[in-house]
């Protein structure tokens, strides 16, 4: 059986222009490595797939985003050909790559609400938004 991922993408009425490049470009990257053989599309070359975009440099909350854009896919290609929906089982990393937050200090704080003591009108929006 032929499965043609990438129609799966173009053929989308839901998806915007921009999408569709986005998701195709995963989608070929995906047949590159795997291969266009849907017995090739098993759940552990989806976790080396992800794995190897990960170590290759890619942010974790990049490659979360390009496995949700093949999950669409995968289920897309299960609703019209039945395949397996292998996309769910891979496990992901928690993208909490982001710096903590954390408090202002008191000199900061001072410097800024000195920064928005001004007449204009600027600097009144910036007064309001900052107290």
């Amino acid at each position: 059986m032929t499965i043609d991922l990438l129609k799966i993408v173009t053929d989308a009425r839901r998806l915007r222009p921009n999408t569709k490049r986005s998701y195709a470009r995963v989608v070929r990257l995906w047949l590159k490595q795997v291969g266009s053989n849907p017995h090739n599309w098993t759940v552990l070359n989806g976790q080396r797939f992800y794995d190897g975009i990960v170590t290759s440099g890619v942010s974790r909350r990049t490659a979360n985003v390009m496995m949700a854009s093949l999950a669409f896919v995968f289920k897309r290609a299960n609703a019209l050909y039945g395949i397996q929906n292998v996309m769910p089982a891979v496990e992901l990393y928690k993208s909490s790559e982001s710096t903590p937050r954390r408090a202002m200090t008191p000199a900061q704080v001072r410097a800024l609400l000195k920064a928005c003591q001004g007449t204009t009108m600027a600097d009144l929006r910036d007064q309001a938004l900052v107290t």
